[in-house]
């Protein structure tokens, strides 16, 4: 899950100084897709979870992916 019911319950559930991994965001069409009103609204999702958002995927941070070009 990645922005879902139980992403959020995941990070509702965090004490200070603890983290949440969540799914890989390309299960998520959200996360390649071509509209940028969907990838938009994923980043939007993915931006209400966290303060901090880390993304480990060097390899894909030239691609127009919502985690890496739309998220604010």
């Amino acid at each position: 899950d990645t922005v879902g019911p139980a992403a959020h319950a995941a990070v509702d559930g965090l004490e200070p100084g603890q983290v949440a991994v969540v799914e890989n965001l390309r299960f998520n069409p959200g996360e390649t897709s071509k509209d940028d009103a969907e990838r938009g609204t994923f980043a939007d999702a993915l931006a209400a979870l966290a303060d901090v958002y880390v993304g480990d995927g060097f390899g894909a941070v030239h691609r127009k992916h919502a985690s890496v070009y739309d998220l604010p």
